[in-house]
């Protein structure tokens, strides 16, 4: 029916929403912990110097991870797919089967 339908989108809308979330705040961890690393190797690489001391009044790109706002971050983005998810999760349970294959 199509209270089945609406909480079948609206579970996988959310469980999406909730993966990319923590493989977002995952990524966006290892790489702030690296970023030194990181930014070093990319300027053997380029052979570039990103942040030159006689210009910049630093050498290097402080990187640290506040975990309130990694969390602040990942909820927001949690709730923001979580409605996302509610239109199309409305009108597909508003949409008769037969009417959706009809125009596949």
């Amino acid at each position: 029916g199509p209270r089945n339908v609406l909480a079948t989108f609206a579970l996988q809308g959310t469980l999406i929403g909730l993966a990319g979330s923590a493989a977002g705040a995952a990524l966006g961890v290892l790489v702030s912990r690296n970023l030194q690393g990181l930014v070093h190797g990319l300027e053997r690489l380029l052979d570039v110097q990103f942040l030159d001391a006689r210009v910049y009044f630093m050498s290097d790109l402080p990187a640290y991870v506040e975990w309130l706002d990694v969390a602040r971050i990942c909820g927001v983005a949690f709730v923001l797919c979580a409605l996302a998810t509610v239109y199309p999760a409305w009108r597909a349970a508003r949409t008769q089967p037969a009417e959706a294959l009809r125009h596949d």
